[in-house]
This record gives C-alpha cells, sequence and structure tokens, in this order.
C-alpha cells in the first residue's frame, strides 16, 4: 500500500475514533446532567418544600403570606415571603423570597435571597448536603434579615 494511502486511512481512523471518544464523554456529561435532575426533583419534593410548608404553616398564622412554588426553567425552589405591601417605593411589585436554583452543570444548588431592599447569593451546596434543618437555617437567615428591613 502506497504511504500516502496508509497515512490517510489511519488519519481517518483516527479521526473515527476521537469523535466517538467526545460522543461518550458527551453521553456521560448528558446522563450525569440527567441523574441530577432527577435527584434534584426528588430532593425539592421529599426535602425543601416539606421544609418549606413548616416554615409557612407557622408564619402564615401570624399574618405573613408565604408562597411555595416551582420556578422553570431549572424547578427551583422558591419560598415568598411577605407581610402587606409588596410594593417598593417606584411602584413596582417586589415580593421577597429564597430561591434553591439547581446547577447541573456544577452538580450543587445556589441559593439566593432577595428582600424588598436587596438580593444576594447565599452561596452553592452540594446536593446531598440539602437536608430540612439546612434548607429551614437558610430561611431563617433570610426571614430574620427581611424582619430587620422592616
Amino acid at each position: 500500500m502506497k504511504p500516502d494511502i496508509k497515512d490517510a486511512f489511519e488519519k481517518a481512523a483516527a479521526g473515527h475514533a476521537a469523535r466517538e471518544t467526545q460522543r461518550a464523554m458527551e453521553e456521560k456529561q448528558r446522563s450525569k446532567g440527567e441523574q441530577f435532575a432527577a435527584e434534584w426533583d426528588d430532593k425539592r419534593e421529599q426535602v425543601i418544600f416539606p421544609a418549606f410548608e413548616q416554615i409557612r404553616d407557622m408564619l402564615m398564622p401570624r399574618g405573613w403570606t408565604c408562597k411555595i412554588r416551582t420556578e422553570p426553567p431549572e424547578g427551583a425552589a422558591v419560598l415568598e415571603i411577605y407581610k402587606g405591601e409588596t410594593r417598593t417605593a417606584s411602584g413596582s411589585i417586589k415580593t421577597p423570597a429564597i430561591t434553591f436554583t439547581p446547577n447541573a452543570h456544577s452538580q450543587e444548588v445556589v441559593i439566593h435571597a432577595a428582600t424588598m431592599n436587596h438580593g444576594r447569593g447565599e452561596g452553592n451546596v452540594a446536593l446531598r448536603e440539602l437536608s430540612a434543618d439546612f434548607v429551614q437555617a437558610q430561611v431563617l437567615k433570610f426571614f430574620e434579615r427581611l424582619v430587620r428591613e422592616g
């Protein structure tokens, strides 16, 4: 076989092997992302929402409005907490809320809390570390900041 034809065969075979390796890595990432999404859905329904519900059941008789919802597209878990008017000085409506958002790329959950005056990230946590106690402690920090702001 001529050397240039042999080289062309080897180059084509190497290119195919590289594409197969890339496809396998992409499939593994996709599977990892799908696994994380399934674990997130379970954690949200079995841990986060029940923790939110306990807080809601305690605060609502004291005059607080608490709404629990899922926010697309990631399926974030959101707890809105407010008392009275939620309009800002400019007249826009802003509802204080704490949000737990899954991040499949980092395999973590991003926590963000926004009061009427401030919004800030509260940090990231590994999905496996989310427990009802952890969630409620994060909501307590948010709620304490909310009531301090008036």
